[in-house]
């Protein structure tokens, strides 16, 4: 995936990230970034990995590092560089 979209927003990546789509018991799409969404079909786990993808470019990326803990400031580092722009 180069660029991702969501709810009116565009993130134009780097570089291509990997997004791996399984089948459990749900349909799962995952990154090594720890962002997951699920769902009863691939569609609507690609669409809940968008979404799970904004709200942690929301609630880690967008806050001062003294709010967060060192993992999350370590997420908050890859995120930042991975995302060349938000449209």
């Amino acid at each position: 995936m180069i660029s991702l979209e969501y709810n009116g927003r565009r993130f134009i990546f780097r570089s291509r990230i990997e997004i791996r789509i399984e089948r459990d018991t749900a349909w799962v799409c995952a990154s090594r970034y720890g962002i997951r969404g699920e769902g009863s079909s691939r569609k609507e786990a690609l669409a809940n990995y968008k979404k799970d993808f904004c709200v942690v470019w929301d609630t880690i990326v967008q806050k001062p590092d003294s709010e967060l803990s060192c993992a999350n400031r370590a997420l908050k580092q890859q995120l930042s560089y991975l995302v060349k722009e938000v449209l």
